[in-house]
């Protein structure tokens, strides 16, 4: 959605006071009770002013005003989704509540008088916005997390914790499958809309709520294969990483036995992110297929460097040489690498 400003339409709030003053400080002669007076008749008047003239919102205006309070909330979930994730920014749920709050102290309020039938039709339908407005950011808070956790699992592999990378990976396919059932709930609250209930909305559109709802499902389908293949993934990169050390050290039996593991572990990468594909939004899937092609590069790649480091143990430099530059080939046969493996230099 374009991002727009939108004035709240809340009702006038009336603030009468009275003062009373004078121009001396003296007290005033006993018995004289006229400034007295004044002063009850000035605030007797005063109130009966406020209580006559404290404007009362129409059923109509408070069909309005909800109307207003609804359209920032759908405002305030598309600017808080534009930037999310961009500079550490997390998504702000706090204006979103406040204004689907507001929304229904006004629908309370319109069913406080008499309703034509058309307007209970259209308390209807603001209600039901409402709670799947609610409901949509509920699903964005679960997504928040979990790609807070996706970082932190990233910051943890790069700085090689790669258990640590795992339990946050863990965290955050919890915390998808959480996004997910409350996108369930989601999906469930926008079949009880039809195209008429965003009408008083300004700037929504039933078929753009759909194309987001869609959006969103392929986003969260996408992301239980996608963390299982990058968890596999990431334990591949760590047993490739000891594999290598293994090789520089000259311990060429578990260098051979963890190229084999970590080949295990890429090949079951490439299997989840191409499951992944299937789900992957449009401006995400050439991601996930690279993703796809790199795993598999590794995969294969460390089977040769398996047998590199097997022909060493045998003393057999010929075929050594032969299988890491069969390796590095395989490595470096998709387009791009979206990591980078140090590779064993032979």
């Amino acid at each position: 959605m374009k991002r727009r400003t939108y004035l709240r339409l809340l009702p006038a709030t009336a603030v009468a006071g009275a003062a009373g003053c004078s121009s001396s400080g003296d007290e005033p002669d006993e018995g004289d009770d006229t400034d007295a007076d004044t002063d009850t008749d000035t605030e007797t008047a005063t109130t009966e002013s406020a209580s006559t003239t404290e404007p009362t919102a129409t059923p109509e205006e408070s069909l309005d005003a909800a109307a207003a309070a609804l359209n920032e909330a759908s405002e305030g979930i598309g600017t808080q989704s534009d930037a999310f994730g961009e500079d550490g920014e997390s998504f702000d749920e706090s204006g979103i509540r406040q204004s689907i709050t507001t929304a229904n102290d006004h629908l309370d309020a319109a069913e406080e008088a008499d309703l034509s039938e058309d307007q209970q039709a259209d308390v209807e339908d603001m209600r039901n916005v409402a709670a799947y407005f609610s409901l949509l950011t509920d699903t964005m808070l679960q997504l928040d997390r979990g790609f807070n956790e996706v970082d932190v699992a990233q910051s943890y592999v790069d700085t090689e914790r790669f258990d640590d990378g795992i339990e946050s990976l863990d965290d955050a396919r919890s915390a998808f499958r959480d996004a997910s059932d409350d996108l369930s709930d989601a999906e469930d609250a926008f079949e009880a809309l039809d195209e008429g209930s965003f009408e008083r909305i300004d700037g929504t559109t039933y078929a753009e709520v759909e194309d987001s709802m869609q959006m969103a499902r392929q986003l969260v389908d996408m992301m239980d294969p996608f963390l299982t293949g990058y968890r596999e993934f990431v334990r591949g990169y760590e047993r490739f990483t000891v594999a290598t050390t293994a090789l520089d050290e000259e311990r060429y039996q578990t260098a051979a036995d963890e190229y084999d593991t970590a080949s295990v572990r890429f090949g079951d990468a490439e299997s989840a992110f191409t499951d992944a594909e299937e789900f992957a939004p449009a401006d995400m899937q050439s991601s996930v297929i690279s993703l796809t092609c790199y795993a598999a590069a590794l995969a294969d790649a460390s089977e040769h460097f398996a047998e590199a480091a097997r022909a060493l143990e045998e003393g057999d430099d010929q075929t050594a040489n032969e299988e890491a530059e069969a390796g590095q080939e395989a490595a470096s046969r998709c387009d791009s690498s979206p990591a980078a493996l140090a590779m064993p230099a032979l």
